[in-house]
Formats: structure tokens, sequence, C-alpha cells
């Protein structure tokens, strides 16, 4: 079934003129976009810092727990976020890296649109550290690979395949705990910890190809749940698992400990 939601919300553009493709999303959908702009609008009414180092892009298809957990964990290390509407990007530059979290990336493709596409593009070549999880990974991929379907994305930072679910795993609507195996190069990067903490999964990719990508963690069966590689003169790290939220994905529960370290790490900052 998740297939066919994929195949329609991916044949959305051929009619995205003549009718708003937000009225087109699910009910889930619907309600996550709501919770998302209500947030942004708290924060904004709060006097979100201006200064922020790391921006966030959370609206249509952005899983707003996911989300929420990011910015609460750099937060509480002194890393100040700003929260970003993907339908109106602002100019990227000024920030020291940018996370396109989890959620469902058709739907985060059509938020974007073609400008803001652009404007990712242009700030990652530029110069700019940039964190895809899960569905943000798939975001950001040349290729997804869904239930062995073949979809092109137009930003194509990581310039090999992003496929899932991974074999074993749980399949969303379903999440569960997976544990990550460390590489040499996510030691070196100072991801040790990592290997000793849950994941949260739930149809995120694995990743495959490409060029200039060095691998930083693997599911159980081996295959690529991390990679970074350059990207012009900048840096894209994607990760197809959830280390953000906590292991049973209570709305009101904190981040895991220390989980802000990492992402701090997988950003380059």
């Amino acid at each position: 079934m998740r297939r066919w939601v994929w195949l329609l919300v991916w044949m959305l553009p051929l009619w995205a003129c003549a009718q708003n493709w937000e009225s087109m999303l699910s009910s889930y959908e619907q309600s996550n976009l709501q919770k998302n702009r209500a947030w942004i609008a708290q924060r904004q009414s709060q006097g979100e810092s201006a200064r922020a180092r790391v921006a966030v892009v959370a609206g249509a298809g952005v899983w707003n727990l996911g989300a929420r957990c990011l910015v609460s964990a750099l937060e509480r290390s002194g890393t100040a976020c700003q929260v970003l509407d993907p339908s109106n990007l602002p100019p990227l530059d000024k920030y020291e890296g940018l996370i396109l979290p989890g959620g469902y990336a058709p739907v985060q493709y059509y938020a974007l649109g073609s400008s803001g596409c652009q404007k990712v593009s242009e700030y990652t070549r530029q110069g700019g550290h940039v964190l895809g999880i899960c569905a943000g990974g798939y975001l950001v991929s040349r290729t997804v690979r869904y239930q062995g379907v073949d979809y092109p994305y137009p930003l194509g930072l990581f310039d090999g395949a992003a496929e899932g679910p991974v074999a074993g795993l749980p399949v969303y609507p379903g999440y569960g705990p997976v544990k990550l195996s460390l590489t040499p190069a996510g030691q070196q990067l100072g991801l040790s910890g990592l290997e000793k903490r849950p994941f949260i999964y739930g149809s995120g990719p694995r990743f495959l190809g490409g060029t200039n990508s060095t691998v930083l963690l693997t599911y159980p069966d081996g295959s690529a749940a991390a990679i970074s590689r350059p990207c012009g003169q900048g840096r894209l790290v994607v990760l197809g698992a959830h280390l953000e939220c906590p292991p049973d994905l209570d709305e009101q529960a904190a981040p895991p400990v220390g989980c802000e370290q990492y992402v701090l790490k997988l950003l380059g900052l």
C-alpha cells in the first residue's frame, strides 16, 4: 500500500499548478504540517535567535517529533537553532549547519519546491554542512529505491542510491530499535559511543554507490547506514536511522542524553 501512496504523491506536480497540493495530503501529514507551523510561529513569537548556528527544516513532510528533538538536544548544548519553513527558505549562508530531518521524502520535496532545492544545493556546494536523517537522506540522494521501485530526485547531493526499507527491520508506519556498528572512519569522527545506543528505525535508507563516500555506520546486515562525502566546497552526511528520538517515541520525553554531541560531530561543528 505504501508504494501506491508514494506513486500518487510523486505525480502531484502534474496538477500542482491547478490545485493546492497540500490539500491532497493524508490526515496524518496534514496534522504533522499544522504542528510544525504552530511550532515555528511559537518560536518566532518568543524571539527565536537570529544568530543561530544551525537551521532545522520543519514543514510539510517533516516528522514533528524528530525535528523538535533535534532542536531541543542542540539547544540544551548551547547551540542556537532556527526552525525554517521549507516553502519560504531565507538565505542559508549565515548558518554553519543545515539539518533535513526525518518524515516523508516526497512531501518534503514538494514543500521545498524548485527554489528551495536550489537554495539547499547552492548552500552545500558553496561550503555548507548538511545532515539528512532518514527521509532527509532519501531527499538529498540522486536515486531513491523504495520497495524495489526507483524514483529520481532533483537534489542529488549524494550521487548514489538511497534504498529502503532495509530487510529485517521495521517498515513504516512501524518503528523499532536497531543497533548500528561503527566503521574506523566513524571512530575517527568521534562517534564511538553510538555503538552502545539503540537507534529508532522505520523504513529509513541504506546508501549504495556514489563517489567519494565514506561509510561511518553500518546496519546489522553490513550495509551503509551513514555516510559522509564532500559536496562542492561543502560536506554532506546522511543517516538512515534516528539517534535523536526517545526510545518509546514519547511526545513529551526529552531526547536521549548526549545525542547532541553526535549530531554536532555528524554536522562537523
